[in-house]
């Protein structure tokens, strides 16, 4: 389960970490304090929260990086209709029929793979099969 384990932390945390090297002049200082308040036994000012620090110190970079003109907030992405959608088959078929599922194979493959292999042996554990 560890191997599993770590891959997933890995891909969760990855898109968080390339957004750190594109923007860092905005990203590196809540990167580091929250480091060193989440790394260390030290408290914050007036006992305030890690995250909260974090995100105020975002805040107030981004309000004085745009105010000297160096930060330029990219805008919002259009919205998408909200709908229900349910896990099928045929949209696996499809992702890969469009050509964007193909650039990902190379991780679903092992990813199924070792998924399906941990749940076997899971269940020859708790079954008590050797």
């Amino acid at each position: 389960m560890c191997p599993l384990a770590g891959i997933a932390i890995a891909f969760l945390c990855l898109g968080f970490v390339c957004g750190i090297f594109q923007t860092p002049e905005l990203a590196l200082l809540p990167t580091v304090i929250i480091l060193a308040v989440y790394g260390s036994r030290y408290d914050c000012l007036f006992r305030m929260p890690g995250g909260l620090l974090c995100i105020l110190a975002g805040v107030i970079l981004v309000a004085l990086l745009r105010a000297l003109h160096v930060y330029h907030f990219a805008g919002a992405s259009p919205l998408v209709a909200l709908g229900i959608t349910l896990a099928a088959t045929c949209q696996s078929f499809r992702f890969l029929r469009q050509g964007e599922g193909w650039e990902y194979l190379s991780v679903l493959l092992p990813m199924s793979a070792l998924d399906t292999i941990v749940s076997l042996r899971s269940g020859e554990r708790e079954s008590g099969w050797r």
